[in-house]
C-alpha cells in the first residue's frame, strides 16, 4: 500500500488542499481540524494524506510536491504500516461506537512527547460514531491542547458531533467531487470518451476507484451493449452475450450499471437535459428510437433487479430479459428483421423467468411488475450504481 499524497487529491479537493499545503509550508497546522464530507469525497483519506506529510522526515527534500510525504522513508514505510510511534489511528470496529475508554488512551497517548516526527498526529474516522462520554472526554484536550500535537477528526455527519466540540475544531468542508480527476486519469489510459465520462460519473473525483471500476472488459462491455440493442440484432446474438455477461458476477454488474445509465440518460434527453447533464455522449445512444414508456419499464425493472440483488438473482436472465425488452421496442419502432425469432427468444426468456423465485420481479404486467412510469426523469437523476460497486467508494 502506498502513501495517500496531498497532490493526488488536489484536483478533486483543490481549496482543502491548498490549506494544508500552506500550513504545512509555514509549519503552522492548527491543532483540531474536522474534515467533513461524504463518503465519495473521502475526508478520511485526506486526513490520512496530511497526516503522512505531517511525520514525513523528507518531505519537501523530494521532486514531488513540496507538501507531500515522499513515501520512501523509514517514517513513511511506519506509517504506512501503522507502527509509526507518533502517529494515533482511531476508527470504529464494525457496527460498534468508539467508547470513552478509547479516548481516553487517545489523550494520553498524546500527553507524552513525540518520540520521532515534531508533531504527534490523532487520526479520528467516523469521528460521528463516538459516545457522547468519549466526546466529552475528547473535548478537555480540544480545550486544553498538548503541545506539538494535531488531531484529525473525519465525518460524514458532523451534526452529530456536540456543538463543543465543533467549535473547538477548525472545519473543513470538502467539495463533492467533480467528474474531472476520473475523467482525466481514464483518458490517459486510452479508454474510449464514452466509457470514461460513465466510470468519471460513478465514482466521482476518485481516479484510483475509477480504474478499479471500469476494469479491463468496461469498453468492450458497453460496445458490446450498444451492438446488442442495434435494430437489425438477432435476438440469439443477445441470448449469447447475456451468458457472456452472466457467468462472471462483476462483468454482469457492470452490463446491468451500463444499462442504466443508457435508459437514464435517453429518459433525461427526452425531458430537455443538456448534453452535460449526461453520462454518455448523446450521439453513442443506441435507444433514440425507443418510447419512453418502454425506457421507464425497462428503468423500474433494473432498479428492482438491484432491489433484489442480495437474493441470488439470476443476472444471465435479468440482462437476458431487459436487453430483449429494449431490442423488442427497436424493431418495433425503427424497423427490422420480422419478429419470429425474436418472439420465439423472448417466450423462452418470459418462461424461465415464470419459473423463477423473482418471477414477480421479472414479468412485464400485472402486479408488482415493471410496467410503471419511468424512474428516471429529467436532467437531475442520477444512477444508483453505488449498490452495485460497494468496493468503489
Amino acid at each position: 500500500m502506498a502513501v495517500q499524497l496531498l497532490s493526488q487529491m488536489a484536483l478533486s479537493q483543490p481549496r482543502a488542499v491548498a490549506l494544508f499545503a500552506r500550513a504545512l509550508a509555514a509549519d503552522r497546522l492548527h491543532h483540531a481540524y474536522l474534515l467533513c464530507g461524504t463518503g465519495e469525497a473521502r475526508p478520511g483519506a485526506l486526513a490520512n494524506a496530511v497526516a503522512a506529510a505531517v511525520v514525513c522526515s523528507r518531505r519537501g527534500k523530494t521532486a514531488g510536491e513540496p507538501h507531500d510525504a515522499c513515501g520512501e522513508c523509514a517514517a513513511c514505510q511506519r506509517f504506512v504500516a501503522g507502527t509509526h510511534p507518533d502517529v494515533v489511528r482511531i476508527a470504529p470496529e464494525g457496527d460498534e461506537a468508539i467508547s470513552i475508554d478509547v479516548i481516553r488512551e487517545l489523550t494520553q497517548r498524546l500527553s507524552l512527547s513525540p518520540v520521532e516526527s515534531p508533531i504527534k498526529v490523532a487520526l479520528i474516522d467516523a469521528a460521528d460514531r463516538m459516545l457522547p462520554t468519549a466526546q466529552n472526554a475528547l473535548l478537555k484536550t480540544l480545550e486544553e491542547p498538548p503541545g506539538r500535537a494535531v488531531i484529525m477528526l473525519a465525518t460524514s455527519r458532523p451534526r452529530v458531533l456536540l456543538l463543543t466540540v465543533r467549535s473547538r475544531c477548525q472545519r473543513v468542508s470538502l467539495a463533492p467531487n467533480s467528474k474531472l480527476g476520473a475523467h482525466t486519469a481514464l483518458e490517459r489510459t486510452g479508454l474510449a470518451p464514452a466509457i470514461c465520462r460513465i466510470v468519471a460519473a460513478l465514482v466521482g473525483g476518485d481516479a484510483e476507484a475509477a480504474q478499479r471500476v471500469a476494469g479491463d472488459s468496461a469498453e468492450q462491455t458497453l460496445a458490446a451493449l450498444v451492438n446488442a440493442l442495434a435494430p437489425d440484432q438477432r435476438p440469439s446474438r443477445i441470448l449469447e452475450l447475456a451468458g457472456e455477461l452472466g457467468g462472471e458476477r462483476e462483468a454482469a454488474d457492470r452490463a446491468l450499471i451500463f444499462l442504466e445509465v443508457l435508459i437514464r440518460d435517453a429518459l433525461a434527453q427526452r425531458h430537455g437535459a443538456r448534453d452535460e447533464a449526461l453520462y454518455t455522449l448523446p450521439a453513442d445512444s443506441p435507444l433514440a428510437g425507443i418510447s419512453s414508456a418502454r425506457l421507464g419499464a425497462a428503468a423500474a425493472r433494473l432498479l428492482h433487479i438491484r432491489r433484489f440483488g442480495a437474493v441470488q438473482v439470476n443476472r444471465t436472465l435479468a440482462i437476458e430479459t431487459v436487453l430483449l425488452d429494449l431490442s423488442g421496442a427497436l424493431v418495433t419502432v425503427q424497423g427490422g428483421p420480422p419478429g419470429a425469432s425474436q418472439s420465439s427468444a423472448k417466450s423462452d426468456t418470459y418462461r424461465r423467468a415464470s419459473a423463477s423465485p423473482l418471477a414477480p420481479t421479472l414479468r412485464t404486467g400485472g402486479a408488482g411488475s415493471f410496467a410503471s412510469t419511468p424512474t428516471y426523469e429529467g436532467e437531475h437523476c442520477h444512477p444508483p450504481e453505488r449498490a452495485l460497486f460497494k468496493d468503489a467508494a
